[in-house]
């Protein structure tokens, strides 16, 4: 009864507070008992939850057994074995966490550690009186008997004292099984952490990164002429990349898809998105570059079919463990829908970006 009290009540809070709410505050006033491994791989957590288990109910008879003097124990006395028994089981779960600290710290590693044992104890103040109560009343007939005095010479009489103290050592071997599983599981997570940080561009992506997503549009004041390329008429394409004496260049097209000319003039509308989909913090300069000079804004008419272009260019950054470009947006002019493209530019936060005026097409880049 008192084991089965115990590992109830352990699976009672932890199944509240997975829940959470109103209730899970409440509960969490109350004394909470040990028993519940969070953390653990599944087989330690069952073996040790078992092993806890009978620890509970031999820990408790053998106590009960000590302190009776009479065929059915008193209901303080009945009390006295729950709370000696929670502390038994409190120290066999706190040893491996005990052995673990003053291996880690010294012997002050003792005081770094959780105890389970007070825990315990003050569970079983809380609730150690209901099984004494149904004891002490005749009201659990098989655990009276088992809680009985019995003969000090006969054999049987060591049975339950030695089977408690195997229990209790199984139950620190698998603890300390079960710390290094947890402990195994978290080296490798954090070599995997690691290596994909090695292995990534820039730092690894955050979700709780603070940021703002990158506008769909940018706000545009120019009226736009009939005869004007628009997201009608024409789209925005990636084009090629080149690089040189550290210097870094990005080509984006304007494709001309109707059966009529349109005209372009001027300078393209860019941003740029991190590895978290928020706006990249970088200066935008209407400038040449230093690879592609080029003429400044002209009106330029792109026939049906045709296209121009424009060259972004910037300085080489390293990216380990940057915020860096993970995705390019572009449109014709500002005011209109921007187009996106996965990319992997070492453009980091901070990053001043050069944009040319479209031009034609057939200018090089070399």
């Amino acid at each position: 009864m008192f084991a089965a009290l115990w590992m109830g009540w352990a699976l009672l809070i932890g199944l509240v507070s997975i829940l959470g709410g109103p209730l899970a505050r409440l509960f969490g006033a109350l004394p909470r008992v040990p028993g519940v491994f969070y953390g653990w791989a599944l087989g330690p957590a069952l073996v040790a939850g078992v092993l806890t288990a009978l620890l509970v109910a031999l820990s408790y008879i053998v106590l009960g057994r000590m302190l009776s003097k009479a065929e059915r124990p008193s209901f303080a006395r009945a009390w006295l074995a729950a709370i000696l028994a929670a502390a038994v089981v409190g120290l066999a779960l706190d040893l491996p966490s005990v052995i673990r600290g003053v291996g880690m710290f010294g012997i002050r590693g003792i005081l770094n550690e959780p105890y389970n044992m007070q825990h315990a104890v003050f569970w079983a103040l809380f609730a150690g009186w209901i099984p004494g109560l149904v004891v002490s009343r005749g009201r659990a007939p098989a655990l009276t008997r088992a809680l009985a005095p019995t003969e000090r010479r006969s054999p049987a009489a060591w049975l339950l004292p030695v089977s408690a103290g195997v229990v209790f050592v199984a139950l620190v071997g698998v603890g300390v099984w079960g710390i290094e599983v947890s402990n195994e599981q978290s080296r490798q997570a954090a070599a995997e952490h690691e290596a994909a940080q090695r292995d990534a561009f820039g730092a690894l992506p955050d979700p709780a990164a603070p940021g703002d997503p990158v506008p769909i549009r940018a706000a545009g004041t120019e009226a736009v002429p009939a005869d004007a390329c628009t997201s009608e008429n024409a789209t925005v394409l990636l084009g090629g990349a080149d690089a040189a004496l550290g210097r870094r260049m990005q080509v984006v097209e304007l494709l001309n898809f109707s059966e009529q000319p349109c005209a372009v003039e001027g300078y393209p509308d860019i941003a740029f998105g991190d590895q978290n989909a928020h706006l990249l913090d970088v200066t935008i300069e209407h400038a040449g570059t230093s690879m592609d000079e080029g003429p400044g804004a002209v009106l330029i008419t792109v026939p049906a079919g045709g296209s121009v272009k424009t060259v972004i260019a910037w300085g080489a950054n390293s990216t380990n463990g940057a915020i860096v470009a993970h995705s390019l947006h572009a449109a014709i002019r500002p005011g209109e829908d921007r187009g996106s493209w996965p990319v992997e530019l070492d453009i980091v936060t901070g990053s001043t970006v050069s944009v040319t005026a479209w031009r034609s097409a057939a200018l090089s880049t070399e």
